[in-house]
């Protein structure tokens, strides 16, 4: 790469031309269009100087999907929307609790991070928490024994309008389960080239004592680096749900 000579201090009236300004003269222009770092304090190509339309979908680098270690650290991703489900008090043997849909506003390629923890409070029930994509399970978590529980997966090709939502049921036995359950999407940040958004997420509520309740939360805390997270609950701004009152009667709906 052709490298970038600050010349201001030569370029004054009394200053000599010397080899290093001529060469300077000649080169730089070739070490801002190859992207000099050692340009930036001086000139790099800004978005103004970029004529509309002037990059096209052919000029743009291969889809990347987002990777992550198994400890849900992810790179090349762009964090899109949340959903958080908490079934309180599970006692039905039947029941399956199913989230408000989340739509997809733009196509690409997207990684879904599934997160659950669940404690048992007596009994031997097993209940599973599903990441529903397009109406097919794409991931899913099963109580066994500890608390904690994640998977996830990526998928290609999705379009603007596509649905996922999270869902809870029983697979076994009888007791009273307590489940909560994250799940956040993040797309591939060289998928589509539509202009970025970040959606609203959702927190959901079911209780065999308690009213059904929806609240709308802010799903860009702390995305990136998942590992470090205590509960799935600090993935949302909570802060905005303290001093709620629940509703008197069930499904009623709150945006914040």
């Amino acid at each position: 790469m052709t490298s970038y000579t600050n010349i201001q201090a030569n370029t004054q009236a009394s200053e000599p031309l010397t080899t290093t300004v001529v060469t300077a003269l000649d080169r730089n222009l070739y070490a801002l269009f190859e992207g000099d770092a050692t340009a930036t304090p001086f000139a790099q190509l800004q978005e103004p100087a970029i004529q509309d339309l002037a990059v096209t979908a052919a000029k743009m680098p291969d889809v990347i999907a987002p990777t992550s270690t198994s400890t849900g650290v992810f790179t090349n991703a762009i964090a899109v929307s949340t959903i958080q489900s908490n079934v309180v008090d599970r006692t039905s043997t039947t029941a399956v609790y199913q989230s408000v849909n989340q739509t997809l506003a733009r196509g690409g390629s997207y990684t879904f991070y599934l997160y659950s923890r669940m404690t048992r409070s007596s009994g031997n029930m097993i209940t599973k928490n599903s990441l529903v994509v397009n109406g097919v399970v794409e991931a899913s978590t099963t109580y066994s024994s500890g608390s904690n529980y994640s998977d996830q997966v990526t998928l290609t090709g999705l379009s603007s309008g596509d649905v996922w939502y999270i869902k809870n049921e029983r697979i076994s036995g009888t007791g009273v389960i307590d489940s909560t359950t994250s799940a956040v999407s993040l797309i591939a940040d060289t998928s589509s080239i539509d202009e970025l958004y970040l959606d609203r997420g959702i927190y959901q509520r079911f209780g065999a004592y308690t009213d059904n309740w929806i609240a709308a939360v802010s799903p860009s805390w702390g995305w990136s680096n998942l590992s470090n997270l205590g509960t799935p609950a600090a993935w949302f701004s909570f802060g905005s749900l303290q001093g709620l009152t629940l509703p008197a009667a069930a499904n009623k709906i709150y945006t914040i």
